[in-house]
Formats: C-alpha cells, structure tokens, sequence
C-alpha cells in the first residue's frame, strides 16, 4: 500500500517551528491514522499541510510538496545547468510536478520524468530564501 501522508508546517507566534507528520502511517507492521493538530482551525491545518509525493530523492530522502530541489538539467542546446525548483501538484494533469523558479529556460516537468535526480535543498518554510537566490546555473 502506497503511504499516504502529509507534512504540516507548525507555527508559533507566526515563526515557523517544526513540522507534524499525519496520515495514514505505518509502524510496527500496523497501519493507523494521525491527524492534523488543528490548535487554530481545521482549514489552517490544511493549508499548511503538503502530501508525500511517493517518491525519494538521490539522497533517500522522502519528496514533499513545497520542498525546494536541486538537479542537473540537460538542454538540447546548452551543456547542462544546475537549477532549483519547488514541488507542487498540479491539478490539471493530476501529478506532482517541479515548477522551475523563475529565470530558468524550462518551465515546469512531471516529477516522475526526474525524482531520481532531484537533491531536497530545503522547502519553502524553513528556506524561503533559497526562492530568492540564482535559479540556474549553467555550465557552459
């Protein structure tokens, strides 16, 4: 059975704090449901949770929406560049995807095509800042 979990960002006095895994969860060989900690609302629990994806990056690390990732990228006409991107789902054609940051030439790839390749760098609540650095780097 594919797990089906969340990671949901934890805030106090409006600084991010840690991080509540819920969900379906298996431990033990059992399975059982965690849910959300809705100390503020039910709707704010949900807009600072973001599914697993189901798939590990190069480090073995679990991929979640709103992680920041780093990969190389091959170009038809360029050597190769090493760009950042934030997971996201679309909704459209139902499939986690990375939306390269702006500045990069590519736009946005299905998660599949690449998940093997992508390194977690950070994610949106802890690292904001990464949003903000250089968004590809080409070597050539």
């Amino acid at each position: 059975m594919k797990e089906i979990k969340f990671r949901q960002a934890i805030y106090l006095n409006g600084i991010f704090r840690s991080f509540h895994y819920w969900g379906f969860l298996e431990s033990y060989g059992n399975i059982a449901f965690v849910g959300p900690i809705t100390s503020a609302s039910p709707k704010d629990a949900l807009e600072h949770s973001r599914q697993f994806t189901g798939s590990l990056d190069k480090q073995g690390k679990e991929i979640y929406e709103g992680d920041i990732t780093k990969t190389l990228y091959w170009s038809d006409n360029r050597e190769g560049a090493i760009c950042k991107g934030k997971v996201q789902w679309n909704m459209d054609d139902a499939c986690f995807e990375i939306e390269w940051l702006s500045g990069t030439p590519y736009g946005k790839t299905d998660m599949l095509d690449i998940s093997s390749n992508l390194e977690i760098i950070g994610n949106i609540w802890e690292n904001p800042e990464i949003l903000e650095e250089e968004k590809c780097n080409f070597t050539q």
